[in-house]
This record gives structure tokens, sequence and C-alpha cells, in this order.
């Protein structure tokens, strides 16, 4: 129940921005990157198993951000089922603390980009 509730937080603050998926959250797909997963897991202090998990959820956000870009009218929508498939996914392998820097690090990335911000943090 408890993750049913923070995926519908999630959720309800996505709604209320403004996602195309002409780049704006191209960061999600670059997260696979070596150099970068390497820097992530490494400021996130992920063990061997959570940095295996990492590596096919950010695998298979990235392929969603990419059916994405290519749905036309539904982008939006599968913007949205993207980044909510990877941070429910995220908050489910890393532990409180790690998902919280995880969601830092999404956010400071995401305000650099588009002075947006992602998700709330809680």
């Amino acid at each position: 129940m408890k993750r049913l509730f923070i995926l519908a937080v999630a959720l309800f603050s996505l709604s209320s921005i403004s996602f195309a998926a002409d780049g704006n959250y191209a960061f999600l797909s670059k997260l696979n990157e070596k150099e970068k997963f390497s820097g992530l897991v490494n400021y996130l202090g992920a063990d061997y198993e959570q940095q295996r998990y990492l590596k096919e959820i950010f695998e298979l956000s990235s392929q969603k951000m990419e059916k994405a870009s290519r749905s036309g009218a539904d982008s939006e929508k599968e913007v949205r089922k993207a980044l909510a498939f990877n941070l429910a996914n995220t908050k489910n392998v890393l532990s409180a603390e790690q998902y919280k820097k995880y969601l830092i690090v999404l956010n400071m990335t995401s305000i650099n980009s588009n002075n947006t911000a992602l998700v709330a943090e809680k």
C-alpha cells in the first residue's frame, strides 16, 4: 500500500509538469552510459546487486524513452510512463537514503537542463 501511495504521489507530481519527448528528459536514457552510471552508483553507494538491477532499469527506461519519441501524439503519456517506471523500480531497489540521493540527482539534472523540477522529495 505504501508503494502504491508513493507511486501515486510521484505521478501526481509529474502531472503538473508539461512533458515533451523532444530531449528535455534525454538524460534518463543516458543513465546507462558507462561513465554516468559508474559515477551515479558510486555516489549512491550501491552494492553489486543494486548495480545490476539499476543497469537493467536504466536500459529498460531508455528503451521506453526511445519508444515515446517515436509515438507521436501519445508521446507525453509515454514519457510519463517511462519516468514512472524508472522511479518506481529504482525505489524498490535502493534504500530510502539512496533513493533520496537519486531523486536529488534527477531533480538537479532536470533543473540544469530545462529549469523544471521533476519530482518532489518525500
